[in-house]
């Protein structure tokens, strides 16, 4: 993560941005990856098991599972 870090701040810096925002911005960006990335996965998974528990609880079986 410090490559991508070293990358987008100096970036930002030739472009002109203050290096305190830059880095500050690096620092949103790592904590949305450390947290919002796998949370928003979190959900989904979550909801796809819910969605097929719930199918396979309601569903009419035609031949027995394998054993």
């Amino acid at each position: 993560m410090r490559e991508h870090c070293e990358q987008l701040v100096g970036g930002m810096v030739r472009r002109g941005y203050d290096p305190a925002l830059a880095e500050r911005v690096f620092q949103q960006i790592e904590g949305f990856g450390a947290y919002g990335f796998p949370e928003s996965h979190a959900a989904s998974f979550a909801h796809l098991a819910y969605a097929s528990a719930w199918l396979n609880a309601t569903t009419l079986r035609c031949s027995p599972p394998p054993c």
